[in-house]
C-alpha cells in the first residue's frame, strides 16, 4: 500500500476551516458577552433607581424620627403619654385594645404604598422575631436611656407587649382585610359612599369577625408573656411564686399552682372570645347574643303585633 502525502492545498483548507470555526466561536462569545452585559446593565440601572427611591423616601422619615426623639427629650412628652396610657393599660382588656389599635394601623400601612408599606413590613418582621423577654429588657433599659423617659416597670412591660403583639395582630388584620371581596368596596363606591365610610361600616366589621379567633389566641399568649415582667421586678404571678418558693422551698407545689392559674385564665378567655365570635355571626348565636339582641327582638315583636292588630281592624 502506498502512503499518501498531504498536499499544500489540503493543509491550507484545514487551516482555513479551523480558523473559520474559531472565528464563529469568538463571534458567538462576543455576542453573548454583549447580551449578558446588557442584562447586567438593566439590572444595575433598576437597582440604582430602586436604591435612590428608597433613600429619597426613607431619609425624610429618619429625619422626622430624629426630630421626634429630640422633641420628646426636650419637652418630656414621653412621660406625659406614658402616664396617660397607664390607666387604660392597667387591665388586660385595655392592653389588648391598645395592641389591636396599633396592629390595625400597621396593617393599613402594610397595605398602602411605599415607603409606608416598607417601614411597616420592617417593623413587623423585627418585632415578630424578638422574644418577649428581650423586648421587656430592651424597653426598660434601652429605650428609657434613648428617649430620656423614666418608665416604671409596669409601663415598660406594657410598651414591650404592645410592640410585640401589635406586630402579630397587624398580620392577622391584614389577612382579614384582604379576605373581604373587593366587589363590596366597589359597590359602596358605586352607591356614592366615601372610602372611609366604606372601611368603617362595611370592610372593618367583616374583617373583625374573621380576626376575632386569632386575636383571642394572641390575647392568651399575652397573658402568658406577662410572666416575663418578673425580670424587671414587677410583682406578678411568677414573681410572687418565686418569692414564696424562697421561703417555703416547695417549688413543685407552687409552680404547679401558678401554672394552674395561667391555664384557668386561658380557659376563661377562650370561652369569652368564643362567645364573642358566636355573637358576631349572622344570625347571632349564644347567650350573650340573646341578651344583647333581646330588647331589639321584643321591640320588633311589639311592632309586628301592632301591625297585625291594625290589619285585623281593617
Amino acid at each position: 500500500m502506498g502512503i499518501t502525502t498531504p498536499t499544500p492545498e489540503a493543509d491550507a483548507g484545514k487551516q482555513k476551516s479551523t480558523s473559520g470555526v474559531f472565528d464563529k466561536l469568538a463571534g458567538g462569545l462576543t455576542t453573548l458577552g454583549r447580551k449578558v452585559g446588557g442584562v447586567v446593565n438593566v439590572f444595575y440601572q433598576a437597582g440604582r433607581d430602586t436604591i435612590e427611591t428608597v433613600i429619597k423616601s426613607v431619609l425624610p422619615f429618619i429625619a422626622f424620627i430624629a426630630f421626634l426623639i429630640g422633641f420628646i427629650n426636650a419637652t418630656g412628652l414621653g412621660n406625659l403619654i406614658a402616664n396617660t396610657l397607664s390607666p387604660l393599660a392597667s387591665s388586660l382588656p385595655g392592653l389588648l385594645l391598645i395592641s389591636v389599635i396599633v396592629g390595625l394601623i400597621l396593617a393599613l400601612a402594610r397595605m398602602s404604598k411605599p415607603p409606608f408599606s416598607w417601614l411597616a413590613a420592617l417593623y413587623v418582621n423585627i418585632f415578630r422575631g424578638v422574644p418577649a423577654l428581650v423586648s421587656v429588657i430592651w424597653v426598660y433599659f434601652g429605650v428609657s436611656l434613648l428617649l430620656g423617659i423614666n418608665f416604671t416597670v409596669f409601663q415598660a412591660g406594657v410598651i414591650a407587649l404592645v410592640l410585640l403583639y401589635g406586630a402579630f395582630i397587624s398580620e392577622i388584620y391584614r389577612a382579614a382585610l384582604q379576605a373581604i371581596p373587593r366587589g363590596q368596596r366597589e359597590a359602596g363606591l358605586a352607591l356614592g359612599m366615601h372610602p372611609s365610610r366604606i372601611f368603617v361600616q362595611v370592610t372593618l366589621p367583616q374583617a373583625t369577625k374573621i380576626a376575632i379567633p386569632n386575636i383571642g389566641s394572641m390575647f392568651i399568649g399575652m397573658i402568658k408573656d406577662t410572666s416575663t415582667f418578673t425580670v424587671i421586678g414587677l410583682l406578678e404571678v411568677t414573681r410572687v411564686t418565686q418569692n414564696l418558693n424562697s421561703t417555703t422551698f416547695q417549688p413543685f407545689v407552687l409552680y404547679t399552682a401558678a401554672a394552674g392559674l395561667y391555664v384557668a385564665a386561658s380557659f376563661f378567655f377562650d370561652f369569652l372570645f368564643r362567645a364573642i365570635e358566636k355573637t358576631l355571626t349572622t344570625p347571632p348565636k349564644g347567650g350573650i347574643a340573646k341578651f344583647i339582641t333581646g330588647r331589639r327582638r321584643r321591640r320588633i315583636e311589639f311592632v309586628v303585633k301592632d301591625l297585625e292588630a291594625l290589619s285585623g281592624r281593617t
